[in-house]
């Protein structure tokens, strides 16, 4: 029996580009509920997933893709914790944030210093190497990059060449910087003596990296082990219903994986205009969950207006 789903839109209005893999600034999205409980669909056909009018058909259908299977998940927990009466995040731990970064700014890297943020993660695109040099010489903040692979091998050693040995190591990682082959990552990695994370490919993923980036708005943690090595987990850069639901699985796993887990990127909702006044999650690398039940924000989701998911 397929699960019957209500949604309302939603549209992200982002203050720039978010990423190398995509120029748009306009990201429309769908809260969703089931049940009692409630859920995020975000897509980005960009690094992978359907349209929005695709993803909400498979939703209605019962069809599985990476979006809707983690968006069921979403639901059907935050449902049976409403039920209870409790919140989703009541005993955990949530690891605290880098701040992410889509300008290469002294100013925004300033800022960020001064709301407490231990380290940076800048979206980073190839035509702006000569700038982030210049930043990771001046920056107080270890530095992770993001190229969306983006990056060629030889392009990533001549800027390796051509940079300060601050500028080097300020570098804390550098995220899918080319597409994932593990000899070619290994042999980047001596060259450079920098690290890797892999995303775009981590379910396959077996060496030539330092780290995982696991979203749950995508995939499923619960199968995450000791062996799969330390690990970060972000946001997919969606709703703040979505950041929350990152939020928890980041706390959960964090509390089986206390030696693996690394600072997290659980705090994006600052890359986006102005948001409804309730659903500010605060400030700064300690995420700051609402009150209320299962996920929070009770009153904001019972206000919005929902229709009914036709298959």
């Amino acid at each position: 029996m397929t699960t019957s789903f209500e949604w309302t839109p939603y549209a992200l209005v982002a203050r720039r580009p978010l990423n190398a893999a995509s120029k748009r600034c306009t990201f429309k999205g769908a809260l969703v509920r089931s049940g009692g409980g409630y859920g995020c669909v975000h897509p980005w056909p960009e690094l992978g997933d359907r349209s929005l009018e695709e993803e909400l058909g498979a939703l209605a259908t019962g069809e599985d893709t990476r979006l809707t299977a983690a968006t069921r998940r979403c639901v059907a927990l935050d449902g049976q914790v409403r039920s209870d009466g409790r919140h989703l995040l009541e005993g955990l731990r949530v690891p605290k944030s880098h701040a992410t970064l889509t300008e290469i700014s002294r100013h925004a890297i300033s800022k960020i210093s001064e709301l407490g943020y231990e380290r940076v993660k800048l979206k980073a695109r190839p035509e702006c190497l000569k700038e982030i040099a210049a930043l990771l010489d001046v920056s107080p903040l270890p530095t992770r990059l993001d190229f969306n692979e983006a990056m060629t091998p030889e392009l990533l050693l001549d800027w390796h060449a051509s940079m300060s040995d601050k500028a080097k190591s300020a570098i804390e990682f550098i995220e899918d910087p080319v597409p994932y082959e593990p000899d070619l990552w290994e042999t980047l990695q001596s060259a450079t003596g920098w690290a890797f994370a892999v995303d775009a490919m981590q379910e396959s993923a077996s060496r030539g990296f330092h780290f995982r980036v696991l979203k749950p708005a995508i995939e499923n943690t619960s199968g995450f082990t000791t062996e799969d090595g330390r690990f970060i987990v972000t946001s997919y850069m969606d709703h703040p219903l979505g950041q929350l639901f990152a939020a928890y699985e980041a706390g959960r796993l964090a509390k089986r994986f206390p030696n693996q887990i690394a600072t997290c990127g659980l705090a994006t909702h600052h890359l986006f205009n102005q948001l409804d006044p309730a659903l500010d999650l605060g400030e700064g690398p300690e995420f700051k969950p609402p009150k209320g039940t299962g996920l929070g924000l009770d009153a904001y989701l019972e206000e919005l207006p929902w229709r009914p998911l036709s298959t």
